[in-house]
């Protein structure tokens, strides 16, 4: 079988993974107060997402694989936005988001539990804004930060309780010209493997 220079390139070129269809969140955050309430305050290319809701989750510290489900139901004032403009009424489903991680660092031996405790571990994110034809998916990545102060005394911590905080990062992308000297490379040893005399 041959393989010349130009059809190894080709080759590379069509396993360069695809765009996918849902948008990437760039920036911003999802709060988690274990307690009380959460607040998702993030964006993307062209979108953003601008409320907070009644709503905690206790088990977002949890050092066991976690998994978080909740849906977008904006007040009056709030915003959740594609295009610039409003995608729901007050009040009606606006989206939904499905925050993960695989848990995070548990604090040490001996830990004095009056002491907040804080840890990290990367995080995904996949979800939706809008409904029927206007529904757009989105997705994101970042790290998660777990603070622990489930025992601490009043004012030691912003949140009682504590809180995990997701925040939304951009992962570099495999450069597309470190992708073609790639498949350059493997068209030189598709030229060697061609001078070889055959036995």
């Amino acid at each position: 079988m041959r393989l010349t220079a130009a059809g190894a390139v080709f080759v590379v070129l069509m396993l360069l993974p695809h765009a996918a269809h849902a948008l990437t969140i760039t920036e911003g955050r999802v709060q988690l107060f274990l307690l009380f309430d959460r607040c998702a305050q993030f964006s993307g290319d062209d979108f953003l997402v601008n409320l907070c809701e009644s709503g905690g989750a206790a088990q977002a510290l949890s050092s066991q694989p976690f998994e978080h489900a909740f849906s977008f139901f904006r007040d009056t004032f709030e915003r959740v936005e594609v295009g610039g403009v409003q995608i729901c009424e007050p009040q009606e489903l606006c989206g939904a988001l499905t925050l993960r991680h695989s848990g995070l660092p548990p604090p040490p031996s001996g830990w004095d539990r009056t002491v907040p405790w804080t840890s990290t571990a990367p995080f995904t994110a996949v979800g939706f804004l809008g409904t029927g034809t206007n529904r757009v998916d989105i997705m994101g990545s970042g790290t998660v930060t777990g603070l622990n102060c489930l025992a601490a005394p009043p004012g030691v911590c912003h949140s009682a309780g504590g809180a995990a905080t997701f925040q939304f990062a951009v992962s570099e992308p495999p450069s597309v010209w470190s992708t073609v000297v790639f498949g350059l490379a493997l068209a030189g040893l598709a030229v060697v493997h061609r001078r070889q005399p055959s036995s």
